[in-house]
């Protein structure tokens, strides 16, 4: 069996709209789409604890490092420091 890695990769969430509500986790636990302002959009990993922050105004307009697993869902994502 061999492990697919994830990437990071640095992105801006535009507004509030950039997040859709997807059905929640079969565990009950809330789960987004969010777009990028380059366009871009991806869901959060069933179950991540950063779906549950996702769409707080400190995400909004910051460059954020933006990490996803194998299947291209969000498993985290935080402020870009520089």
């Amino acid at each position: 069996m061999s492990k697919t890695t994830g990437t990071v990769k640095v992105q801006t969430i535009a507004s509030r709209n950039s997040f859709e509500r997807m059905p929640s986790s079969r565990n009950g636990n809330p789960r987004f789409r969010v777009t990028f302002t380059d366009g871009t959009s991806a869901p959060t990993m069933p179950d991540t604890m950063w779906a549950y922050g996702a769409a707080n105004p400190e995400h909004i307009g910051v460059e954020l490092e933006v990490h996803y697993n194998g299947r291209g869902h969000i498993t985290y994502a935080r402020p870009v420091t520089r």
